[in-house]
């Protein structure tokens, strides 16, 4: 699974896309894609026991 790749591309509008750009403040983030990176990194913490993990 570790060589897998994930091709992402997405348009945020509305509330979605004023959360994303909140976390990207909040969080002190230059780029789209380390947002995307610390959302799944921060969702896999915190249901790691679900996966298995």
């Amino acid at each position: 699974m570790e060589n897998q790749k994930v091709d992402i591309r997405i348009v945020l509008v509305g509330k979605v896309a004023n959360h994303f750009l909140k976390i990207k403040e909040t969080e002190g983030l230059e780029n789209n894609t380390e947002v995307l990176r610390a959302i799944i990194n921060d969702y896999y913490r915190s249901h790691q026991a679900e996966f298995g993990a």
